[in-house]
């Protein structure tokens, strides 16, 4: 992979089709994911669905990545997007808000994935 900016070359990342070819439908079907202790699958529960939160950083690209390409890939409905702001131990911002190309926030998408559904068949009724 490519050296994520602001890391130095020993932190590596996935490129978009790494990312893509990821088998998360797999993990996320009943029955799927890897075996516990003692051959257990996720606690040994049906599972009938699952929240998935995507890290996106600010980067446009990547949010239309996962928007376009990995969420569909997946069998992923995407519900919400969120951020969390990046703050000092004393609760200030880390950056102060306004520099250009430097935010003191993150972003994150929430998508959901039940087996059987049609990705991009829009948000859940809540």
């Amino acid at each position: 992979g490519r050296p994520a900016l602001g890391r130095s070359s020993a932190y590596n990342s996935l490129g978009f089709e790494q990312i893509a070819a990821l088998p998360v439908r797999e993990v996320l079907a009943p029955g799927g994911g890897r075996p516990e202790p003692g051959g257990q699958r996720w606690g040994g529960q049906k599972q009938d669905g699952a929240v998935v939160i995507i890290w996106v950083t600010n980067d446009p690209a990547v949010t239309s990545f996962v928007l376009d390409t990995a969420f569909p890939t997946w069998g992923i409905t995407f519900l919400e997007e969120g951020v969390w702001l990046k703050t000092t131990d004393s609760d200030e911002p880390v950056l102060p808000f306004g520099i250009p190309n430097r935010k003191p926030y993150e972003r994150y998408l929430v998508g959901y994935y039940a087996p059987g559904q049609a990705a991009g068949s829009g948000p859940l009724e809540r």
